[in-house]
């Protein structure tokens, strides 16, 4: 018999092995004083030895034991900690009392810990800078091997309930002050059914997922059994929900790096019934429903903050909308509650931010992080400093954002990559002109008709007369993420042409086009497609889209907005009807000092006409300059007729605005157009008015 090396002695190590046996250890052997296996070890993985050839590799052949980890030996893991004050930060004194922890020796060096755990499902093997996790394809040393010893010997293996990778690196992240990358996980690829051997690392992941995205966890149950009933090594329901209830009753869900931001998850119903709602529905008209439980009126604002916020995910062209207003008028209502119907991983909202503070969120999301959704800032007063990259976030050119800095000694270089829309509100003009014309303003009504509207919903919520009704909320929010995911890589074809009288405004025109695309995509489960996949943008389409910009007319194409717009809207085109400081101010409310002011403004703008009333030295009045008007673009069914259209509707607007004593300017300023046939016509009209005027 070949000597034994241990200081227990046969009958000890006997007691040993049989308790290793009795633990469900699949054991093998392990050439004395080396760590490697002495037969072909792999067999093991799926069969153990028997005592008899266990007993007889130890005590007759001679050699050291070792036991294979994972499955095979009931889920055995061993974490491997090269530096024994890394173990006793982690676990601390007396972990020997729980679980078996063994010691390595060696001459002169401190003993290194493997502590063993069986865990509720297998393991893979991870390796880390002074720790090692031993799981599923690995096997360790163990006594009475020579060099290994028990700091005690347990009742048994301590049972690990658990994900024990997230958990371990939990303890060393918390405890050992260790940093770690953590796992990136592929949403997509989260409730496919699983391939044999993972199927508990995908459960812990989706489930995670679901907990970060805020479902129910009834709801989560009932998503992950019907995940599991399609996996090829299901498991019974019991354990599915005991794996979900455990879950979900930690105190914070387990580190993992998606690759999407958390969103609302919807109920396989409520996405059927929204996909029915999108192919034979109305679903402006159910968004507006859905709306009106919690705002009153703005229903074209609503419908473009929708358009805005899909056409950030599906089209090119952002629409970037800015509401402005006094506040109390509703300006961040409206956005808030068109967020609140939607997944939130479609936008981002923020009540106020720093220059940098984009960057750094850059940093710890990842460059694409911004990209597509909604960035949504409040009260953008309070955030001045972000106007530079306010700036550089809403451009529709390729160029990408970028800021170098230095932090802790390293240069940091960070991109915002992609595009998005955003969104923001003030209670007045802010920035630049540059800036100001990136956006659309969508500022609310502030009429004391809508005070009253407002007034009467306020009331009936307060008496329980109306209640939000939960399901159609959900049903507008499945509606939002299957337009997404459905168009997000679709294009769109009109067979018509379009002519539009505010082309002098480069800005407009692609934003309307996005309007429509947009809209076409709301639609597309009721459109046409073209053989290359396209959705074609019907008459439908194009009248919804107009009929929005018509109504927000002096918002969108004139950017007028808050108490500007109020003077604006009181102003008549009739010249018979103009209206001084002192009129102005009383007819709305306002001191007659910022009436002068904002008529200054409007006047600079070329927005409103003035005179003095009776003669020289009178008082000034004023009234509405004739603009081209959203309600006068049309569908055309060629180019050369859109521009002829387009000719005519310059020739009116001119015409009507001829009394204008300055307006040489503004018809010098029209020959710039580049049709040579608008052209032509205009330069005639001119002469003949200049004619006139001498």
């Amino acid at each position: 018999m070949a000597k034994v090396r241990s200081r227990r002695g046969t009958e000890d190590e006997r007691e040993i092995i049989d308790w290793y046996l009795e633990q469900g250890f699949s054991l093998i052997p392990i050439v004395s004083g080396k760590k490697r296996a002495a037969v072909k070890w792999e067999k093991y993985q799926s069969e153990r030895a028997s005592k008899d050839q266990v007993y007889q590799w130890r005590f007759i052949d001679g050699y050291d034991l070792g036991v294979v980890c994972g499955r095979i030996s009931d889920n055995l893991v061993v974490v491997d900690f090269d530096e024994p004050k890394l173990y006793v930060k982690c676990f601390g004194k007396g972990t020997e009392r729980d679980t078996l922890v063994v010691m390595t020796s060696k001459k002169g060096r401190a003993r290194k810990r493997h502590v063993y755990f069986k865990a509720a499902h297998s393991v893979p093997t991870r390796h880390f800078e002074g720790v090692d996790i031993q799981g599923e394809g690995a096997y360790v040393k163990m006594p009475p091997s020579a060099g290994y010893d028990m700091e005690s010997w347990p009742k048994q293996i301590e049972k690990w309930e658990g994900d024990f990778t997230q958990e371990i690196l939990e303890i060393l992240t918390t405890k050992g002050e260790m940093e770690f990358e953590p796992e990136t996980v592929c949403v997509k690829e989260l409730f496919k059914p699983a391939p044999i051997g993972t199927r508990h690392a995908r459960l812990v992941r989706q489930v995670t997922w679901m907990r970060m995205c805020e479902v129910d966890i009834a709801e989560a149950l009932q998503r992950t059994l019907r995940w599991n009933s399609e996996c090829d090594d299901s498991k019974d329901e019991g354990y599915v929900e005991y794996q979900i209830n455990y879950l979900y009753h930690r105190k914070e869900p387990y580190h993992f790096k998606f690759d999407e931001m958390p969103r609302t998850l919807y109920s396989h119903e409520v996405l059927e019934a929204a996909r029915a709602a999108l192919t034979t529905g109305k679903p402006f008209e159910l968004l507006l429903k859905a709306v009106h439980q919690m705002h009153s009126g703005d229903d074209e604002l609503a419908k473009l903050e929708w358009v805005s916020l899909i056409g950030s995910w599906t089209v090119k062209i952002k629409i970037n909308t800015w509401a402005i207003g006094e506040s109390g008028t509703g300006k961040s209502h409206l956005k808030v509650v068109i967020l609140e119907l939607v997944p939130t991983n479609l936008y981002e909202k923020f009540t106020s931010t720093s220059p940098m503070s984009l960057f750094y969120y850059i940093k710890k999301f990842g460059e694409w992080s911004l990209d597509k959704k909604v960035l949504y800032i409040d009260e953008v007063e309070a955030s001045k400093d972000t106007l530079p990259i306010l700036r550089n976030l809403t451009g529709q050119t390729e160029i990408v954002p970028r800021h170098l800095s230095v932090h802790d000694a390293e240069l940091i270089d960070l991109t915002v990559k992609g595009k998005r829309a955003v969104w923001f509100t003030s209670v007045r003009v802010i920035g630049s002109d540059q800036i100001q014309k990136r956006f659309v303003n969508t500022s609310p009504d502030d009429s004391v008709r809508q005070s009253v509207d407002v007034y009467k919903l306020q009331e009936l919520i307060e008496r329980g007369e109306i209640t939000i009704d939960a399901e159609l909320n959900s049903l507008v929010g499945a509606m939002t993420q299957i337009i997404v995911e459905d168009t997000a890589d679709l294009g769109v074809y009109r067979e018509y042409y379009i002519a539009f009288p505010l082309f002098r405004q480069r800005r407009l025109y692609p934003i309307f086009l996005a309007t429509l695309k947009t809209v076409a995509k709301i639609h597309h489960l009721q459109r046409e497609r073209t053989e290359d996949g396209r959705i074609i943008a019907t008459a439908e389409d194009f009248n919804m889209a107009r009929d929005m910009w018509h109504a927000l007319e002096a918002v969108i194409t004139y950017r007028v907005a808050g108490k500007p717009l109020r003077v604006y809207e009181s102003l008549t085109e009739d010249p018979e009807m103009a209206m001084t400081h002192s009129e102005l101010a009383q007819a709305i409310d306002m001191g007659t000092d910022q009436v002068r002011r904002y008529c200054k403004e409007l006047s600079e703008r070329n927005l409103i006409n003035s005179r003095r009333r009776d003669g020289q030295g009178r008082p000034w009045e004023y009234w509405r300059r004739r603009q081209p008007s959203a309600l006068d673009i049309e569908m055309c069914d060629s180019l050369e007729a859109a521009l002829d259209k387009m000719t005519i509707q310059q020739h009116k607007l001119l015409k009507n605005n001829k009394i204008i004593k300055c307006n040489v300017k503004n018809k010098k300023d029209a020959v710039k157009l580049k049709n040579d046939a608008l052209t032509t016509e205009l330069l005639k009209w001119i002469e003949e008015e200049d004619k006139v005027a001498s």
